[in-house]
C-alpha cells in the first residue's frame, strides 16, 4: 500500500514538475523542439489530426537546450554556436578550423547548423568560404614564410592573386586566394581592390571619353562617381568625336 501511494506521489510530481513550463503554441511555431521556461529542458510539439500536441522533455545532466541547433548541447559547447538571431543568417566560423556555422532562418526563428569543409580545406571568416590549404613548403618561392611573417595576406606570384597566412595549433598554413574578376591585389592595403582608374569624371563631365586601348571607352555617368571601363563589340572602335563606338579597327584609329 505505501509502495502504490509513493508511485502516485512520484507521478504527481513529474506531472506538477511539466505543469510549471509554460508550453509554447504549438499551431504558430510549428512541428518540432522549442525552448521551455526552465534551463535543461525543452518542449516538443507534434500534430495529430488537426490538433497540436505538446511535450516536456528533459536534457540529459550538464545538458541544456540550444534552440538554435534544436538539440541539447553541452553546457561548455553552448559558448561556440554563433547567435544566429543577433548576426542574421549567413556562414560564421566554429571552433575547428575545418568547420563552419550556417545560420538560418524559418519563419521567426533562427537555427544554426555545423557544417564539415571538404578534405584538405579550412573555413576562411574573411572569404566567407572553404579554401584548400596546404603546409608552408619554403622550397616553393611563391608561399610565404608564415613562420617569419606571421598570420595574414601576402602578395602571390600574380597582381590578381595573394595568400593568407593561417595558424592551426603550432603547424602554419598557407592558402592561396584569387582576387574577383578584374581586381588586383593591394600589399599595402592587404586586399583586393579595383582598376585605378585614369580618367576623372569630375573633370570631364557626364559621357563617353576614349581610354588608352581604341576600343575601349570610360563612360561617366555621374560627376561624384568612377568612370565605368567599357569595351566596344568586336568590329568596331571607340570614336571620340562621336563619342561612341564606330566600325573599325585599331590600325584605323
Amino acid at each position: 500500500m505505501h509502495s502504490l501511494l509513493f508511485l502516485f506521489g512520484l507521478v504527481g510530481l513529474v506531472i506538477g514538475a511539466i505543469a510549471e513550463l509554460k508550453h509554447p503554441d504549438c499551431k504558430q511555431l510549428g512541428i518540432g523542439r522549442h525552448p521551455s521556461s526552465k534551463p535543461g529542458t525543452y518542449i516538443k510539439c507534434s500534430k495529430f489530426g488537426n490538433s497540436y500536441k505538446s511535450v516536456a522533455h528533459k536534457c540529459p545532466h550538464n545538458a541544456i537546450f540550444d534552440g538554435q541547433l534544436k538539440t541539447c548541447v553541452k553546457k561548455a559547447a553552448k559558448k561556440e554556436v554563433p547567435d544566429c538571431e543577433k548576426y542574421g543568417t549567413g556562414l560564421y566560423p566554429a571552433p575547428k578550423p575545418n568547420q563552419y556555422y550556417k545560420c538560418l532562418k524559418n519563419k521567426n526563428f533562427y537555427k544554426a547548423v555545423l557544417h564539415n569543409c571538404r578534405e584538405g580545406k579550412i573555413y576562411d571568416k574573411d572569404e566567407k568560404n572553404c579554401v584548400i590549404v596546404k603546409p608552408v613548403d619554403h622550397k616553393d618561392h611563391h608561399h610565404p614564410e608564415c613562420e617569419k611573417y606571421g598570420i595574414g595576406r601576402y602578395p602571390g606570384e600574380t597582381r590578381d592573386t595573394y595568400y593568407k597566412c593561417s595558424k592551426n595549433g603550432n603547424k602554419y598554413m598557407s592558402a592561396r586566394h584569387n582576387c574577383p574578376a578584374g581586381q588586383t591585389y593591394d600589399k599595402d592595403k592587404k586586399t583586393c581592390v579595383g582598376p585605378v582608374y585614369l580618367h576623372n569624371c569630375r573633370e570631364s563631365g557626364i559621357g563617353n571619353y576614349r581610354a588608352k586601348k581604341c576600343n575601349q571607352y570610360y563612360h561617366c555617368t555621374s560627376i561624384h562617381r568612377s568612370p565605368k571601363l567599357k569595351t566596344c563589340f568586336r568590329g568596331f572602335i571607340f570614336d571620340k568625336e562621336a563619342m561612341k563606338c564606330v566600325k573599325g579597327t585599331c590600325e584605323d584609329g
